[in-house]
């Protein structure tokens, strides 16, 4: 099983570094043990939070190989990338979007702006489009962005895609500064459950009011 080999390798180790990958839910987190014949090695455990298609996978860092991984995927699913025992490990496929965190206002204003060059297309709603353009942005953040900018882009002075920059600015700028209001809260009408690191507007959620290690306590509770 794949606990006992993390017990084999991982044992009485030191987590050295947990680190994310770029704006990805991918986190790697580098273990410093001694192995069976008592010298240091170091070994690496991928965190990939993908939905149905999440994994843990432990590997040796100098070869890159792969050690072992909680659901193996097989040359049969997928011929890109296959996490077996013995394969190299190849990362997530790119999805070639931009870091919320590193765009400015003329960047992020010029992703709204209709090209003459490109062909028509459906209308697609803001929040839809910020998460097509940048990584790790979820639909419901996307959504609470839009909301925000909403409350302030009524005004003659201000344009909707200001309004949209200052909403999304604002949340990164807590995010740059790790300023983060971790919270429970629950969807008005459908009682769905949502945690995110910041705090969202309450006359679209119902607070539960829950903060940092009680938010987190909750989490547990709950899952």
């Amino acid at each position: 099983m794949f606990c006992m080999l993390l017990r084999k390798h991982c044992e009485n180790g030191v987590i050295e570094t947990v680190e994310q990958v770029g704006m990805e839910r991918v986190i790697r987190m580098q273990i410093r043990h001694r192995d069976e014949l008592g010298d240091m090695s170091t070994k690496h455990i991928i965190v990939e939070i993908m939905g149905r298609h999440s994994n843990i996978i432990l590997l040796d860092p100098e070869t890159e190989t792969i050690l072992d991984g909680i659901h193996h995927v097989t040359p049969a699913i997928s011929s890109y990338r296959i996490v077996m025992p013995g394969s190299k490990y190849v990362t997530p496929p790119e999805q070639d979007k931009q870091d919320p965190l590193q765009i400015d206002s003329v960047a992020f204003q010029r992703l709204f702006e209709p090209s003459v060059t490109e062909e028509p297309q459906p209308e697609e709603q803001p929040e839809q489009r910020l998460v097509a353009a940048f990584s790790g942005l979820s639909p419901l953040i996307a959504k609470e962005i839009v909301f925000r900018s909403r409350q302030v882009g009524n005004s003659e002075s201000i344009t909707a895609a200001e309004a949209l920059w200052n909403a999304f600015d604002g949340i990164m700028t807590a995010v740059r500064q790790h300023s983060y209001e971790p919270v429970i809260v629950e969807q008005a009408g459908t009682g769905k459950n949502v945690f995110c690191h910041d705090t969202f507007d309450p006359y679209r959620w119902d607070f539960y009011g829950l903060l940092h290690s009680k938010c987190l306590f909750r989490a547990f509770l709950w899952g």
